[in-house]
């Protein structure tokens, strides 16, 4: 393992002898430990009439990795052997870590898999398939050699561990038989191509409209492959209605769901005007860093544009958006606003808010590095107003309405909105109007 880019990603923490580190249990963790320097004894049941010592782990090793990546309560108890020096790895640096260095999550799969094996054979030894009731999966992960000669203990559930390669991450709009409830299907989204709070949603999915795409062929800018995908017919577009978002409603299609379009070779995401011209050429090497998805995706997601693989297609523009471009502010901005209006759609509140701060940053990047037409700029200063006064910024919402309604000859509607935006504005400060 990297322990050079670990230590510059993480904090280094001293225990002393028969210090606790981890408590079995413990719910507030969102960190894994490597071991510089010392031994770290891990424990079930610390200090209880059933207390047991699973294994003594040395240098060089990690533990704590199920709260990082399952973010569930800490299995066992770690206590200090002597002098102690950790690298503590957070959730957020351990994913950007992953993204950029993929070697290093090898290694950490590598480990795990290590420890899986070894279990798989003691249970080969140990029980006919009929008996797989084993112990705690902590006891047989760290260290399989220390169970081999005791029996199993019986667990509530059983738990199998099998040589077979577990099934490859399915994305569907359809839940799977026994689906109790979101927060069950979390572990299974992706780590570091979703964000911490978004779920699998059960939303029906929409049949693809008649009138408003047709089927075409693109040639991906980044790895020149050709692959067939959908395109929005613009011409046939009858608009409905327009949200103060800038979200445009058209009769017989939600064009939200189309305008990411997803190369089926390396999953290189973005909008479609990306592919009409590509400006990609010396990022190519970063390819590996999105296709590493398309094996734990395993969807069609050029045809299926269910809710799920539309919110898959934006994220993985989302996070090739600097692999691929220099300027590659306005991107994002687009993406968080649509992701917005997504989560919106699925009523997912918390994360609808997590998405409108994202889209206000990112907009607000993005309006200080543009040299787009007055016409473009006032457009910006009026969606920045609007996303300013969802995030509940009144001075920030009142500073891009009046950039917006000071363009001389600008736009009629957004002179209108950002006059508008004023008076909301007005009637909030006076108590008339609830943020």
């Amino acid at each position: 393992m990297n322990f050079d880019l670990l230590k510059k990603n993480s904090a280094s923490k001293n225990f002393s002898d028969g210090q606790v580190i981890i408590l079995e249990g413990d719910k507030q963790g969102n960190e894994m430990y490597v071991i510089l320097e010392g031994n770290v004894n891990i424990y079930k049941n610390f200090q209880s009439p059933n207390e047991k010592l699973i294994v003594s782990l040395g240098a060089g090793n990690f533990f704590g990795e199920m709260t990082l990546f399952l973010n569930r309560p800490r299995s066992a108890t770690a206590i200090a052997k002597g002098d102690v020096q950790l690298l503590a790895v957070e959730r957020s640096a351990a994913y950007q870590i992953f993204e950029t260095h993929p070697e290093v999550s090898f290694a950490l799969m590598k480990t795990l898999c290590e420890r899986i094996y070894k279990a798989t054979k003691i249970l080969g030894v140990v029980h006919t398939p009929s008996e797989l009731i084993i112990g705690t999966a902590s006891e047989l992960l760290f260290d399989p050699e220390k169970i081999k000669s005791e029996p199993p203990t019986p667990a509530p559930a059983p738990v199998l561990i099998s040589d077979t390669p577990p099934a490859p991450i399915l994305i569907s709009d359809t839940p799977p038989e026994g689906f109790k409830g979101f927060e069950t299907m979390n572990p299974s989204l992706p780590a570091g191509l979703f964000p911490e709070g978004h779920k699998i949603y059960d939303i029906p999915t929409k049949p693809h409209p008649t009138e408003g795409i047709y089927r075409k062929n693109f040639k991906c800018p980044v790895c020149e492959k050709t692959f067939a995908g959908y395109s929005i017919r613009t011409t046939r577009l009858k608009l409905e209605r327009r949200d103060k978002d800038f979200r445009s409603h058209y009769a017989a299609i939600d064009t939200t769901y189309y305008e990411i379009i997803t190369c089926t070779e390396c999953y290189y995401s973005m909008f479609e005007n990306a592919y009409a011209k590509p400006i990609i050429a010396r990022f190519k090497e970063n390819i590996p860093q999105i296709s590493m998805y398309k094996n734990l995706l395993n969807i069609n997601i050029t045809e299926d544009r269910g809710i799920n693989s539309v919110f898959a297609g934006y994220y993985l523009a989302l996070k090739g958006a600097p692999l691929f471009y220099k300027d590659f502010e306005m991107f994002v901005a687009k993406i968080w606003l649509r992701l917005m209006w997504l989560y919106q759609d699925v009523g997912d509140k918390s994360m609808e808010e997590v998405a409108a701060k994202k889209a206000h940053e990112s907009y607000l990047a993005a309006f200080e590095n543009t040299d787009a037409s007055p016409d473009v700029l006032q457009q910006l200063c009026v969606l920045v107003g609007e996303l300013s006064l969802i995030v509940k910024d009144v001075p920030g919402a009142k500073v891009f309405f009046a950039k917006a309604r000071n363009f001389r000859g600008g736009n009629k509607t957004m002179l209108t909105q950002a006059e508008e935006g004023i008076n909301r504005i007005r009637a909030i400060e006076s108590g008339q109007l609830p943020l």
